[in-house]
């Protein structure tokens, strides 16, 4: 799923939850500048996919913790060092 806002508030959305393959997610990941509440759309999709780690990581942000959905809140730096 990849979502974006333009300059001038109007939101895009692309939803794509398999592959043409079939395959399901491995990783939800929502970003933000700073340290903003727990994305809705985040939280339904972690539900909706239990077994798949989410991700909310912010730039400018510094709140680390895991949600009660199990949501990881984190600056980005947290999500990239996972990745290497």
């Amino acid at each position: 799923m990849h979502r974006q806002q333009d300059t001038q508030s109007r939101d895009d959305e692309f939803h794509h939850l398999r592959d043409t393959d079939g395959r399901k997610p491995v990783l939800f990941v929502e970003c933000k500048l700073g340290d903003d509440a727990l994305d809705k759309s985040l939280r339904y999709l972690s539900a909706r996919f239990p077994g798949v780690d989410a991700w909310q990581v912010s730039l400018e942000g510094k709140k680390d913790h895991v949600t009660p959905e199990g949501i990881r809140v984190a600056p980005a730096i947290e999500l990239l060092r996972t990745l290497v």
